[in-house]
């Protein structure tokens, strides 16, 4: 993922170097298997992880500003990641590991972290979140019907938008996209993976 711009250097690109690109790690410590899947023709991704005694979903949305409208040329970004992870069975232990690129360290800041990045001096990188974390590595643990948010955030974005309840930017932020499709028409062949390269564009 680059921030602040899709052309400034990778924040987390584990995916391309696992040793030094940064990631950031979500997942119950018991991990067995996963699944990964976009909601239809919107620009969120589903992870169903279940562990030896747990089945979690965790949901990852750039999230999007109240009311966007995505069929204009104007950013209608919040500049920041919603990673919601809610259990849907069991009790799961989850592990949370928040590795950037360059040697990162945390500060204690309002309702999160702060995130200072040495090689990253242009970058104000922030990370809240809706339980309590010790740091950029942390286990939480959550039973069957609870939910917990992560949001890092970054730029300036954390005083440009007015911070808004993980459940309200995660429906804003679909209902935005749902929006957009219906101006989306396509008859041709492939119409799936061609809606779907159409988000990805997006």
């Amino acid at each position: 993922m680059c921030v602040p711009r899709f052309d400034s250097q990778p924040l987390f690109a584990g995916l391309l170097d696992t040793a030094r690109g940064g990631a950031f790690h979500l997942a119950p410590v018991d991990l067995v298997e996963a699944r990964q899947f976009y909601e239809a023709d919107i620009g969120v991704l589903v992870t169903e992880m279940r562990g030896r005694s747990s089945l979690t979903r965790a949901t990852d949305a750039l999230t999007l500003t109240s009311g966007a409208d995505l069929t204009e040329d104007v950013s209608m970004a919040r500049h920041e990641l919603l990673r919601q992870v809610t259990v849907l069975e069991g009790t799961a232990h989850i592990q949370l590991d928040v590795a950037p690129r360059g040697a990162p360290r945390a500060e204690p800041a309002a309702g999160g972290l702060r995130i200072v990045c040495p090689e990253r001096g242009d970058l104000d990188l922030h990370l809240a979140a809706t339980v309590p974390i010790e740091g950029l590595r942390s286990t939480i643990t959550l039973r069957a019907g609870e939910t917990a948010s992560f949001l890092p955030r970054w730029s300036h974005a954390s005083g440009r938008h007015r911070p808004r309840p993980p459940a309200q930017l995660l429906e804003e932020t679909i209902a935005a996209w749902r929006r957009w499709t219906t101006h989306f028409h396509y008859e041709g062949p492939q119409q799936a993976a061609v809606r779907r390269s159409a988000v990805t564009l997006k």
